[in-house]
């Protein structure tokens, strides 16, 4: 039988999203131990957030980043007009995945908060 990835995880919870960044943060930190591409997609202000707190949890974030274990973005899928364009974001998880499995990771992990 085929084993079973998960291949998201949605977070239901109540008030500020910063709240969340501690279990975020350990979530990755085990999800890159096991191989996989790590993508965090928010604010700029949460991004950064988020990078402190892997950096607290041991992390060497920019390393990470650097050999691709890691990607931290507040870029936002927009067309041309500032309108949020799904298919934009979508293609571009899906070209991730691809990539990460190029690249001799096990897949990648998308969270958003």
């Amino acid at each position: 039988t085929m084993e079973s990835i998960p291949r998201h995880r949605c977070l239901l919870y109540e008030g500020s999203p910063s709240r969340q960044l501690p279990m975020l943060a350990a979530v990755i930190c085990q999800k890159i131990e096991e191989n996989y591409r790590c993508l965090y997609f928010n604010s700029p202000t949460m991004v950064a957030g988020m990078g402190s707190y892997l950096a607290a949890r041991g992390r060497d974030v920019l390393e990470d980043s650097k050999r691709g274990r890691l990607v931290l973005s507040s870029e936002q899928h927009s067309s041309g007009v500032g309108i949020f364009d799904v298919n934009a974001m979508l293609k571009g998880l899906e070209d991730a995945l691809d990539q990460a499995l190029k690249d001799g990771c096990k897949g990648c992990g998308h969270l958003e908060t």
